[in-house]
């Protein structure tokens, strides 16, 4: 058990060092977040932002965060790293966690950084439930992200990631409406979604050729 919990620090380490060294995997994010929130106070109209917000904020994040995972595996995979894994007979179980872990807090942080930006530029109202649905969603969205990440960084997929995983999310960003509105009851398919996709990932996570 203490090995492979040393195994699964030293990968998260080095995922952390990575993710600041090549600084790609937060700043293509922000970039992209902050150009799209600001594009949109200024083009769209206020009553259409203001009923559509959170739908928004979804969408923008959901774009931003398939930048992270793919840049820290093209990093990877492009400096051999993935190779050495590899060959260093780490489970690939333990990489998948080390992985969902740096990108869930990097996907934390950039989701707060839009949540900071919508509230400044379109007056959106940050709640507690708002704030804990995103966090809870994110389980999901973090993991099918890394999972399809890995499939296009090997060529594995051929038309472009955002066309497959988009329309995967759309039972999350469901649930995490009907949830703001009063429905208590669609917790469970955020849950649903969360444990499904996390446990899906998993098992068929592989950075093999």
């Amino acid at each position: 058990m203490s090995t492979l919990l040393n195994k699964l620090v030293a990968m998260i380490t080095k995922d952390i060092k990575i993710a600041f060294r090549e600084k790609t995997s937060f700043l293509f994010p922000l970039a992209f977040s902050l150009i799209s929130t600001v594009l949109i106070s200024f083009s769209l109209p206020t009553e259409i932002v203001s009923e559509h917000s959170f739908q928004i904020l979804w969408i923008i994040f959901l774009f931003s965060g398939l930048i992270i995972p793919t840049e820290i595996l093209r990093h990877e995979s492009e400096n051999g790293i993935l190779e050495g894994i590899l060959n260093s007979g780490v489970e690939k179980e333990l990489i998948f966690i080390s992985k969902f872990l740096i990108c869930y807090i990097i996907m934390t942080a950039i989701g707060f950084f839009i949540i900071a930006m919508f509230t400044f530029f379109l007056n959106f109202k940050v709640s507690y439930s708002s704030v804990l649905i995103f966090q809870l969603s994110l389980i999901g969205v973090t993991s099918l992200s890394i999972l399809f990440s890995v499939s296009y960084i090997r060529g594995n997929v051929g038309v472009p990631i955002y066309v497959i995983l988009l329309p995967l999310y759309i039972p999350v960003i469901i649930g995490a409406q009907k949830f703001l509105e009063g429905d208590p009851n669609a917790i469970k398919l955020i849950i649903s979604f969360d444990v499904l996709n996390f446990s899906i990932s998993l098992l068929l996570f592989d950075i093999e050729d």
